[in-house]
């Protein structure tokens, strides 16, 4: 019997193909972006995650936000290339994100992605809602492995002011980017005006 290639699940009656197509699919609907191109948001995004991280001694993270065609962008991401963390949202986090994107919730689990009690001082992936606006959803997740410092309510708050922190990093930088391209549009008519 031959061997699929790695990564791929091989099925008798040629499921191999469709579970390519998924997964190249899956890949398509979570993009990287940049927090739209601000070197301001960047380093908010940056600093925000990096003190989440530090705060409960999560190794990784990363920013989700959701697009009007409903893909998931990665607006920031510590110490997670695209494979691991493409796993980790398809894999262990799902349910977690959903209950922040979709739930507003804190949303935690254990390793293997069981939902635990909000708050739950072993938590292994904490996942916090981001508010920005009515049209979109967003999410904080981070990812602790190892021997797990226990959480307190205050961490949870903290946090809660980091992810909004963050929320306000990525509308700034929506704006700013709906400005640019309102003004683009502005001196595009300018000649025609004249």
């Amino acid at each position: 019997m031959p061997v699929a290639p790695r990564g791929v699940v091989s099925f008798p009656d040629g499921g191999q193909r469709r579970r390519r197509a998924h997964a190249q699919a899956s890949r398509r609907a979570i993009t990287w972006t940049d927090a739209g191109g601000s070197e301001p948001a960047r380093e908010v995004l940056r600093n925000t995650l990096q003190s989440a991280c530090d705060l409960i001694g999560a190794e990784r993270g990363f920013i989700l936000r959701s697009r009007e065609d409903a893909a998931l962008e990665v607006a920031y991401a510590h110490r997670i290339a695209p494979r691991p963390l493409l796993d980790t949202v398809l894999g262990p986090a799902a349910r977690v994100l959903h209950r922040a994107m979709v739930g507003n919730a804190i949303g935690m689990s254990d390793r293997s992605g069981a939902i635990l009690p909000c708050p739950d001082p072993g938590a292994a992936i904490v996942a916090l809602p981001l508010d920005l606006g009515v049209q979109q959803c967003g999410v904080l997740c981070l990812l602790r492995s190892g021997s797990l410092r226990p959480l307190s309510a205050l961490d949870l708050d903290i946090l809660g002011a980091l992810a909004e922190q963050a929320a306000l990093a990525l509308r700034a930088a929506q704006q700013e980017s709906a400005l640019s391209q309102l003004a683009a549009r502005l001196n595009g008519l300018a000649p025609q005006l004249a």
